[in-house]
């Protein structure tokens, strides 16, 4: 899911991955970090699979994640 609430140009913003299991965590810290005009959430994951999914895809510069390991991952 990406959102962007800015007028900046997406290749000078901050991109964040957010990964959190919370739902509520996630909304709560995308709607305040898409208020700041230097940032944009570039995606949200509520596992680690689809965490490393969306790093991949989308390359953040700045991943916030608070998800149970991904030993099985590796």
């Amino acid at each position: 899911m990406t959102h962007s609430l800015t007028a900046t140009p997406y290749s000078s913003a901050i991109r964040i991955l957010i990964g959190d299991d919370h739902p509520f965590m996630r909304e709560g810290l995308t709607a305040v970090l898409d208020y700041q005009p230097d940032m944009t959430v570039v995606g949200q994951a509520c596992n680690g699979y689809e965490a490393v999914e969306l790093f991949r895809q989308h390359q953040p510069n700045v991943t916030l994640m608070s998800l149970p390991t991904l030993e099985s991952l590796s």
